[in-house]
């Protein structure tokens, strides 16, 4: 009876790893969120307890013990290392954000034919990171208003790369939206089609963006722009038209109209990131920097003139008008606006 009992604690044992393999294996090869890394090391000193268990269920004999231990050590090794890695990441982005320094920061406006002025600004910055941190930038985002502080594994939650402007939840003070200036996602210009890759460099990097108005969606720079569907004053379709034709889709609902700016002050979000759920916040440096240095810095209506020049209206007084159909043109979500 009791080596019945041994066999079948043994086969639970057998079970209970190979349903632990078959949790992780899909993570092992997407990799995990930071929100599940609690789970899985939960789950890996829940293995560990099992392998304990199973040595006092085995008899404390060996010869029955380690069939059960060897089942159970990869799952639990797995979860534990990846909980490691995880921890240390944690560890080297509080670090990271603590200590980054920006160096140097160079601004130049980015000024294109049949415009008044300025469509964006060209920055340059240097910063230092500690010693060690792998992982790439994300483009900073820049707005005129109070600086708002969030936990680092949330940043990227806020700052996405496809959203035209800054949600007013998080800044508590009433407006829908704010304004951005940050990179186009859709970068078709030549030699710049994508968004470049930023490699956290040993010692110091240097780093070169091209910020616009949020609202741009896909841009051929200076003579394809197309912006996106919460830009005020584009067009609706008529009943007659299709969106093919230069107009947002029939029924989309445009949010509350964004405001330029909230006060005098620039601010950023700026996120870096890295494998193992690495997350740093340079947003508190760049702010600082940007309110030093920036020519934009206390200048609400240079802030304000430079957003309504992406505007249907603004692209029209430089001389754009509607863009033909195609591949990267009209499409009910975006409105695309052209120049020889």
């Amino acid at each position: 009876m009791r080596l019945a009992l041994r066999i079948l604690a043994l086969a639970i044992v057998v079970l209970v790893a190979l349903a632990a393999m078959a949790f992780q294996l899909p993570f092992l090869k997407e990799g995990y969120a930071w929100a599940e890394i609690p789970f899985v090391a939960a789950g890996g000193v829940g293995l560990l307890a099992v392998a304990l268990a199973w040595w006092w269920g085995s008899g404390k004999r060996l010869a029955w013990a380690i069939p059960g231990w060897i089942v159970l050590a990869p799952p639990a090794l797995a979860a534990l290392a990846v909980s490691w890695q995880f921890a240390m990441a944690q560890l080297d982005g509080a670090q990271a954000t603590r200590e980054g320094r920006i160096l140097g920061y160079d601004e130049t406006p980015l000024a294109w034919p049949g415009f008044d002025g300025p469509v964006g600004l060209r920055v340059r910055i240097r910063i230092a990171l500690p010693e060690g941190i792998d992982g790439h930038f994300r483009s900073p985002q820049l707005y005129m208003g109070p600086a708002i502080a969030v936990p680092r594994n949330e940043l990227l939650s806020i700052a996405r790369p496809g959203d035209g402007y800054l949600d007013g939840r998080y800044i508590d003070t009433g407006e829908p939206e704010l304004m951005l200036l940050k990179e186009v996602l859709f970068d078709q210009t030549a030699g710049r089609r994508g968004r470049p890759a930023r490699t956290i460099a040993e010692g110091t990097t240097t780093l070169d963006f091209d910020l616009y108005p949020g609202v741009i969606d896909l841009l051929n720079a200076p003579t394809w722009i197309c912006l996106g569907a919460a830009t005020p004053s584009l067009p609706r379709c008529a009943e007659d038209q299709k969106p093919q034709e230069g107009c947002l889709r029939k029924g989309y609902r445009r949010p509350a109209a964004p405001v330029a700016n909230s006060g005098t002050k620039l601010s950023a979000l700026w996120p870096a990131v890295g494998p193992n759920g690495l997350r740093i916040d340079l947003s508190r440096q760049l702010t600082a920097t940007l309110r030093s240095a920036s020519t934009l810095q206390g200048d609400p209506d240079a802030w304000q003139v430079m957003q309504r020049r992406m505007t249907p209206e603004g692209l029209t007084k430089a001389g754009y008008g509607l863009c033909p159909p195609g591949r990267h043109s009209h499409n009910g979500f975006r409105v695309c606006y052209c120049r020889e």
